[in-house]
């Protein structure tokens, strides 16, 4: 939250949205990976929604990868209208949608 802009979309209005998540988990346009410091694998799930009414709305989803089953469990969920914020959230690997094992997220 201290990241974003002030122009973005405000948190009490994330409920709003809240609809976007499973699609974006479901049918994500982008999948990135990357181990953090302490060796957990996390998976960013990153959906733009050009036809939606909020001009430049994308959806962006991280996960905690489990190594063993590499079953997702959800860490947050965000919408955003700021593509720097969005950018900062595209790190390790570009993962094609096809490579990841799609699982229940919830």
């Amino acid at each position: 939250m201290v990241v974003r802009s002030e122009k973005d979309i405000l948190q009490n209005e994330f409920a709003k949205y809240s609809d976007l998540r499973e699609e974006t988990i479901e049918h994500p346009d982008e999948i990135w990976k990357k181990t953090d410091t302490e060796g957990h694998g996390l998976v960013t799930f990153i959906k733009e929604f050009s036809e939606h009414s909020t001009k430049d709305l994308h959806y962006v989803a991280v996960t905690l990868e489990d190594p063993q089953s590499q079953v997702h469990s959800l860490l947050f969920s965000f919408p955003t209208t700021d593509i720097t914020l969005v950018d900062r959230y595209r790190q390790g690997e570009n993962l094609q949608a096809e490579e990841v094992v799609q699982e229940s997220s919830h």
